[in-house]
């Protein structure tokens, strides 16, 4: 994670309105229609983050190294944070478009 070595993380340097650089690079990325295979691709991220995440001290959870969004600071645990809150954002918004379907 760069936020250790004082680098803001890459999709906060260049986000866009709602992040939509950001999922614009991801989606090229990830490009597959694939539902397993994209599940499974996000199965091994979340498997290295937790690994990551794992490893880490308790102090480094909190700590200040420098790094700044919008003036800021971006720490570990907030940064996780956000990434939660966005993950429990899209899948409701997935559950409403899948309602969408079966009543369609």
């Amino acid at each position: 994670m760069h936020i250790r070595h004082g680098q803001i993380p890459f999709y906060l340097v260049d986000p866009g309105h709602d992040f939509c650089k950001v999922n614009a690079v991801l989606v090229r990325q990830y490009s597959s229609h694939d539902k397993r295979e994209l599940l499974d691709e996000l199965e091994a991220s979340c498997q290295e983050l937790k690994l990551f995440l794992l490893s880490l001290d308790l102090a480094d959870w909190e700590s200040d190294y420098g790094v700044r969004d919008q003036g800021f600071p971006v720490t570990i645990q907030n940064n996780l944070e956000g990434l939660i809150d966005d993950y429990l954002h899209h899948r409701e918004q997935i559950e409403e478009w899948a309602k969408g379907l079966d009543s369609a």
